[in-house]
């Protein structure tokens, strides 16, 4: 991401704060209700104007604060890691099921998008390894999927179809489910 002054009319300096998401932080949501399955620490740089700037937090935001010129360009890098995320293990109808997460796009598996296909027969093996595939502007996640036995799976050699990003409500007609194995 880049930001670029244009112009600027102040005289003085002037702080911009830059929101470095949760999930970048580590954190699903502001609470213990959700968390990640795995012990994976993403990363995210600022730089002004083609050098690395250091700097802290305040209140979850990255803080350049300096007199702004015209010409001036923020360049903004997010890690962004497939990650598994689980439920507290209150939440009883998450018991065994996971999202996984990419960024701040929350990929799903579901009937509409795999047609003749029960998603209750995908198992997902506890530590995927994820691999991110281009695809015109946006990224598919793929990982390997295990289908009981004497089924056969609908796609050779991939897990179901995730398009980014969830666009639907899960529904007794369209659930959206990914067991744990």
């Amino acid at each position: 991401m880049e930001i670029v002054v244009e112009k600027t009319a102040l005289r003085g300096e002037m702080a911009l704060r830059i929101r470095i998401p949760g999930w970048v932080r580590g954190a699903v949501v502001p609470s213990d209700l959700y968390t990640y399955a795995d012990d994976v620490s993403l990363g995210y740089s600022v730089s002004l104007n083609g050098e690395k700037v250091e700097g802290e937090l305040v209140n979850g935001y990255f803080v350049i604060a300096r007199k702004w010129k015209k010409g001036d360009k923020v360049s903004v890098h997010f890690d962004m890691e497939p990650r598994v995320v689980k439920a507290h293990a209150a939440v009883a109808a998450d018991q065994g099921r996971i999202a996984v997460e990419r960024g701040p796009v929350v990929y799903c598996a579901e009937w509409p998008d795999n047609a003749g296909f029960s998603i209750h027969s995908v198992l997902m093996n506890r530590h995927p390894q994820f691999t991110v595939i281009p695809a015109s502007g946006s990224a598919l996640a793929s990982a390997p999927a295990k289908w009981p036995s004497g089924s056969r799976s609908p796609w050779p050699l991939s897990a179901p179809k995730c398009p980014p990003p969830c666009s639907t409500t899960p529904s007794s007609n369209n659930p959206i489910i990914v067991p744990l194995r």
